[in-house]
């Protein structure tokens, strides 16, 4: 991963990191202050497709989701005269 100071994030160097993410360059820059990374820069293009991917992935995470809610509510529930059969059959899944 490229890296550049924020102390350099001025003038031609500026102009040159800007350039490069115009063009769309897939690689993100991380911004260092003091040899620790405060940000990443990324180009649009890259920008819109990671929101893209987390739509995807959080709408793909709710029909899981709700997949399991459903397969839980078909399960025919199992009534229980006493605690012993409920840990004895609970022992037998195990």
């Amino acid at each position: 991963m490229r890296t550049t100071n924020v102390s350099k994030l001025r003038g031609a160097e500026a102009s040159r990191v800007f350039n490069e993410l115009k063009a769309g360059s897939d690689e993100p820059i991380a911004v260092l202050s003091s040899s620790e990374i405060i940000g990443y820069l990324v180009s649009s293009a890259a920008w819109d497709a990671l929101q893209a991917e987390i739509k995807r992935l959080k709408a793909r995470n709710r029909e899981l989701y709700e997949d399991l809610l459903q397969a839980a509510e078909d399960q025919p529930s199992q009534p229980f005269d006493n605690i012993e059969d409920l840990i004895a059959d609970l022992n037998a899944e195990v």
